[in-house]
């Protein structure tokens, strides 16, 4: 880690690892759902929320170490929204102008002038689908909704640690474990911000125990355990993550190579876009393998990732890096802001 920064490479990695096991795990659903790919790997569709679930323990540690960086909720506030809106928003746009036209799931029953979609609009502008059980525009923004909550509740929690004391402070963060226990019981993924946050802690004050190399073991028996209950994956995924904060063993050295990082820093653009630039690439290869399925499944494999990652280079390139560049001088000129990575 860099001393100066703070700036874990391997979790960076991380980001850029979870990123392309969810792409993947997308390939295989869209080419299992069309016959393309093979039906003995239907295991593998039991693993894209457990690859999402690491987003939330890279969120939990970096979102807290911006808090205790930062100092001001304020800062924070615009500094979470200039990070995720630009590339939501642009999608979230394109999705309610032309998703009701496309006929896509159940937006095609939408009409532009009703109520109906209003509320759809506005819910799915504000993340409120996925930990409500509201109709979803953009599938993966599920995982948002997590995030938003877990940024809310994270700014309380930091907010009434800084700003209370005696019996309001004890109210209060009394309030906010009671809605924390609450959330994670019915939305029991929202645990695994835990990890991250208490990893950071734990670093703070230098009291991370050794893992003895077996976060990777450890990460592979966590996706196993995860398709019988999230629960049992938890300890085993707090050895995995805690051996990547370190950043001394062997798989924190394979997060830290180029294309890993790479791969972190467009996480975000292809976490959201891939979806888009796959379902193209679908409706190529399904066409293809009525005729050759080998070929099919070869532009499905190939072409879907390859194209995914190109378009989350230029979206990173365009919006997440460029237009935020723009955002954060406008909002704050004195005091520029970085986004996290």
């Amino acid at each position: 880690m860099d001393q100066k920064s703070n700036f874990n490479l391997s979790i960076h990695g991380l980001r850029g690892f979870a990123a392309i096991l969810v792409l993947f795990f997308h390939v295989y659903g869209m080419g299992a759902k069309n016959n393309v790919l093979w039906s003995y790997l239907e295991f593998v569709k039991e693993l894209g929320p457990f690859f999402v679930c690491i987003f939330f323990c890279i969120s939990g540690f970096l979102i807290t170490q911006t808090l205790e960086k930062h100092q001001s909720l304020i800062i924070f506030a615009k500094n979470r929204l200039v990070r995720i809106y630009p590339v939501f928003l642009l999608l979230h746009l394109i999705m309610f102008a032309f998703g009701p036209v496309w006929g896509y799931d159940w937006m095609g029953s939408l009409h532009y002038i009703s109520i109906d979609y209003v509320k759809a609009f506005f819910a799915n502008l504000f993340f409120l689908p996925g930990i409500l059980d509201l109709p979803i525009a953009q599938k993966n923004a599920w995982s948002l909704s997590y995030e938003a909550l877990f940024y809310i509740l994270a700014g309380l929690v930091w907010k009434t640690r800084k700003k209370l004391t005696g019996v309001p402070k004890t109210i209060c963060l009394s309030l906010l474990a009671a809605i924390s226990v609450f959330v994670i019981y019915h939305r029991v993924d929202a645990s695994f911000f835990l990890i991250g946050v208490g990893c950071y802690f734990i670093k703070k004050y230098d009291r991370l125990p050794s893992t003895y190399r077996m976060g990777l073991p450890a990460l592979i028996v966590a996706a196993i355990l995860y398709e019988f209950h999230p629960l049992l994956a938890f300890p085993f995924l707090v050895i995995f993550f805690v051996e990547v904060v370190q950043e001394d063993a062997f798989s924190a050295q394979l997060l830290r190579t180029p294309t890993m990082r790479f791969l972190g820093t467009i996480s975000y653009s292809l976490y959201l876009i891939h979806p888009f630039t796959m379902d193209l690439v679908r409706s190529i290869a399904v066409k293809v393998a009525h005729t050759n399925i080998l070929i099919g499944d070869g532009i499905l494999i190939v072409c879907g990732p390859i194209t995914s990652i190109l378009v989350a280079w230029i979206s990173y390139e365009l919006i997440e890096r460029q237009l935020t560049k723009i955002i954060l001088k406008k909002i704050q000129p004195q005091h520029p802001i970085v986004a996290d990575k």
